[in-house]
């Protein structure tokens, strides 16, 4: 039988673990309720961040399936586009396949740019401020012509121009040329907000829609090679400043479809062409 002092430490180490036990479980409550906040701001946040790039990505995608049945793939399209192809005279293809109606690569592939800079153009707009009237004439007076802009958009504080161009791989001239007007489109927007002097940066890109960043394109001809890092970003780089996540995956799946939708009018019109 035990003591009364021996009782008395046995219980004041029962109350002492209980108070150790109680403390940890205290500690635990605390820590779970930490973690599942933060869980649930992650999660929704990331949820948040997700719901509104995919959803962006859809309506995007909308735009193009839009511009793409209009200008391309619809029956009048597809018919008109390859005429006009097979028309065209002067060129191996008359001497390969002359009197044949081949897919008319070359006539697609600009179209389809053409396409997506539309479709690019209207997405940005719909969701930020349309610049293109406003710069117009700044750019006239400025340049001493015309220049075409892609892209003219007003995000929060900042004035973008941005060229969008599939194949960076033209000759030398060319490459020059694009340099040049890159330079004279950020000059004029510096000059137009007075050195960002007033609250407004600016930005002006050359954006590849072959590849999802500025790392990723192969080696350029020495002008382009040269502004690189100042002016040229990828197809990723460019949607995720207008809050639109866009993997590689997504792009490529985007392009299979156009491919398929393409090739499939081509062969239900064709006959109708001749």
């Amino acid at each position: 039988m035990k003591t009364s002092k021996e009782l008395k430490v046995t219980a004041q180490d029962t109350i002492l673990r209980m108070k150790t036990v109680a403390r940890r479980m205290v500690g635990m409550y605390r820590l779970m309720d930490e973690q599942s906040s933060i869980e649930e701001n992650n999660v929704l946040g990331a949820y948040v961040t997700n719901a509104l790039s995919y959803e962006r990505w859809r309506r995007f995608k909308t735009i193009v399936e839009t511009h793409l049945y209009k200008d391309l793939t619809s029956p009048e399209s597809m018919i008109k586009t390859i005429q006009k192809a097979n028309q065209e005279t002067g060129s191996l293809k008359d001497l390969l396949w002359a009197g044949e109606f081949t897919f008319p690569f070359q006539s697609v592939s600009i179209k389809i740019g053409n396409i997506m800079e539309h479709a690019t153009n209207e997405f940005v707009i719909s969701q930020y401020a349309d610049m293109n009237d406003e710069l117009k004439e700044p750019i006239k007076r400025f340049f001493g012509y015309k220049a075409q802009t892609d892209i003219a958009v007003k995000k929060g504080d900042t004035t973008m121009i941005a060229e969008l161009k599939y194949n960076f791989n033209v000759d030398t001239e060319k490459s020059k040329a694009i340099a040049e007007k890159l330079d004279l489109f950020s000059l004029c927007l510096k000059d137009l907000y007075n050195g960002e002097g007033n609250g407004t940066t600016t930005n002006v890109s050359f954006v590849s829609f072959r590849y999802p960043t500025a790392n990723d394109i192969p080696k350029l001809k020495p002008a382009l090679e040269a502004i690189r890092a100042q002016y040229i970003i990828g197809y990723q780089q460019f949607f995720n400043f207008f809050g639109t996540q866009v993997t590689e995956v997504m792009w490529k799946n985007l392009h299979k479809s156009i491919g398929k939708k393409v090739k499939r009018s081509f062969a239900e019109n064709r006959y109708y062409a001749e």
